[in-house]
C-alpha cells in the first residue's frame, strides 16, 4: 500500500495512474521523500490528478537545436538546477558552462526539476543573490 497525503493506493501502478506519472517517476519521488512537494505541481481535474500546467501550453512547440547559440549569450547568466533533476543532469550543465561566457551555476540540494514548486524559497534566494551581484557589476 502507498499513502500519498490523505489518499491510499493498493499498488504503485494505481498511484502512478491517478497521479498521471510514470511508475518509475513516482517511485523516484517516494524514495527521495519529496512527494509532498512534488504534489504542489499537480491538481485534481475530472477526478484524476494531473500536472498543474496546461498540457496545451507546449502543444505547438517544436524542438530546435539552440546549443550552437549558447556562446553568443552576452548577458550574465544563471543556471539553477535541482540536485535530482532528470531534465538537467550535471553533464549537461558542464557542457553549458563551457559554452556560455559569463555563467554562474547553483545547485539546490534535495529537489527535482521544478524548483519554483519544490523549493520556492531557496530558488528565490538564489535568484535574488544573482540579481544583486549583477546589479553591482553594472
Amino acid at each position: 500500500m502507498i499513502v500519498l497525503g490523505d489518499e491510499e493506493y493498493l499498488t504503485g501502478e494505481e498511484a502512478a495512474r491517478r497521479l498521471g506519472v510514470k511508475r518509475a517517476t513516482l517511485y523516484a519521488y517516494v524514495s527521495r521523500g519529496v512527494l509532498k512537494s512534488y504534489r504542489q505541481g499537480i491538481v485534481e481535474r475530472d477526478g484524476r490528478f494531473m500536472y498543474r500546467f496546461d498540457p496545451q501550453a507546449n502543444g505547438a512547440r517544436r524542438p530546435t537545436d539552440n546549443w550552437p547559440l549558447l556562446g553568443r549569450i552576452a548577458a550574465p547568466t544563471l543556471i539553477v538546477r535541482g540536485e535530482h533533476s532528470p531534465i538537467l543532469p550535471p553533464a549537461m550543465v558542464e557542457d553549458m558552462v563551457r559554452r556560455i561566457p559569463d555563467v554562474r551555476v547553483v545547485e539546490i540540494p534535495g529537489v527535482y526539476h521544478h524548483l519554483v514548486l519544490d523549493a520556492p524559497e531557496a530558488f528565490t534566494a538564489v535568484l535574488e543573490g544573482f540579481l544583486g551581484e549583477v546589479g553591482k557589476e553594472q
